[in-house]
């Protein structure tokens, strides 16, 4: 099983069973912490776009109370961590992931689980293959 589909299965869990758990008060912390990762983004600060960004997405799979989940999917990060670097040195690409937080952010409000899984799902292929595209060129 590649890593990418690992990593999916145990966020999709993570979700799942976190957002129905989630508050007014979690989400106002995640909408905290995209205002953190766009600030970062605004300065092509990597380094705490990186950080503020995995805070952002961690939030989340905390929410679901699962800490042995929770620590699986941080393997798989802290396995990947040098690849997103290379997706965040691009504005555009920066761009396209506040954007995509957003729309999570909406379906997170909404308690909408279908959706936030889609749309995690949505955010972490566009960074793996916007990746794979920029280590694959000569």
């Amino acid at each position: 099983m590649g890593t990418s589909l690992r990593t999916s299965l145990l966020e999709d869990e993570a979700i799942r069973v976190g957002v129905p758990l989630l508050t007014d008060e979690d989400i106002e912390y995640l909408e905290d912490i995209l205002n953190d990762v766009e600030s970062a983004a605004k300065s092509q600060d990597v380094s705490a776009v990186t950080a503020a960004n995995r805070r952002f997405h961690f939030a989340l799979f905390d929410a679901s109370n699962m800490p042995r989940l929770v620590r699986l999917i941080k393997n798989q990060w802290d396995a990947t961590d040098a690849y997103r670097g290379v997706y965040f040195a691009a504005p555009a690409n920066l761009a396209h992931m506040n954007q995509e937080h957003r729309t999570m952010i909406q379906a997170l409000k909404a308690r909408d689980v279908e959706k936030s899984i889609a749309l995690q799902a949505a955010h972490r292929e566009n960074s793996v293959s916007v990746v794979s595209q920029v280590i694959k060129k000569p």
